[in-house]
């Protein structure tokens, strides 16, 4: 569905024709549904994405990603590391700030401004949900990828009229965002039947996290049929 054939049908089912109060609706469903697929057990996976790809243009110690990745970030699931002489990237390793290695690659005080790190593994720590700390500090020019989870954009007729599956909340769970927005504005109205539109919105969400998760593992795989052998006596 398109941004619009959100709205419409949420404003044809509701009769409650304000704009604003309706967007807003269907914007918290919106995070209804993406909070919860987040926290299902395959879920995590089918909303990260991969190719945030941020360089460095001073000597970096602490780098704060959600001011340099477009959108909300939930949370981090890998970092990689490219120098500027190198092609391919590699993962750089998470530890807690207190490991020993890591203290003894982070011991350079700010005025050292020439070393730097120049070979892996890259040791790094998040803190404050999105600023990560890097030991060694990272030279200028090397590039970072980032693997991680970033809340979608709003639902906006105006700002984000076409919704794609691979930046927007999935298509499939559509169906459910729509009845939940339903349930919350009758909710508002002191309307019973808001009941059930959030019974169904819970059910088409399931159905929809289901089959998420299939298309994840792709088409079952099949075996030709055994061979059968006449036996002679």
């Amino acid at each position: 569905m398109t941004t619009q054939d959100i709205v419409t049908r949420v404003k044809d089912r509701t009769r409650h024709r304000d704009d604003t109060r309706v967007v807003g609706e269907i914007n918290s469903a919106k995070d209804w549904a993406y909070t919860k697929i987040f926290l299902s057990e395959n879920g995590p996976d089918l909303l990260m994405t991969h190719d945030t790809e941020l360089t460095m243009s001073a000597q970096t110690r602490s780098y704060d990603l959600d001011a340099n990745i477009t959108g909300t970030l939930y949370g981090i699931k890998k970092l990689w590391l490219r120098f500027s002489n190198e092609t391919n990237f590699t993962e750089m390793k998470p530890v807690d700030s207190s490991d020993e290695q890591f203290s003894w690659d982070d011991r350079y005080p700010a005025s050292d401004t020439t070393t730097v790190a120049s070979g892996h593994p890259v040791r790094y720590d998040i803190v404050n949900f999105a600023k990560v700390r890097f030991a060694p500090p990272l030279p200028t020019n090397a590039v970072i990828r980032v693997d991680a989870w970033i809340k979608p954009p709003d639902i906006d007729p105006t700002l984000n009229p076409t919704l794609t599956y691979s930046a927007d909340i999935p298509e499939p769970s559509h169906e459910a965002i729509v009845d939940k927005a339903t349930a919350q504005i009758f909710n508002l109205l002191d309307d019973d039947r808001w009941e059930i539109w959030e019974a169904s919105a819970a059910r088409r969400l399931s159905d929809a996290l289901y089959l998420m998760t299939k298309r994840q593992q792709g088409p079952v795989e099949t075996k030709p049929f055994r061979k059968i052998y006449r036996r002679w006596a």
